[in-house]
């Protein structure tokens, strides 16, 4: 989602999670690379796991 100076919203990009068909265990590190990797500064979820919410967070 792109937001002008004023707030307005001017672009959003919704995209199939490539993790959606994977076993349990793998699915949510597949999705958080793959946000990793588009650049996305934002996540929108109701939820996030354990493991895939570590990727979010700068190295100590």
């Amino acid at each position: 989602m792109d937001v002008e100076n004023g707030g307005e919203i001017v672009n959003v990009q919704v995209v199939p999670n490539p993790g959606y068909s994977q076993p349990r265990g793998g699915a949510g590190v597949t999705a958080a690379q793959f946000v990793i990797d588009q650049g996305a500064d934002v996540v929108i979820s109701t939820s996030l796991a354990p493991t895939p919410l570590e990727f979010s967070r700068p190295p100590a």
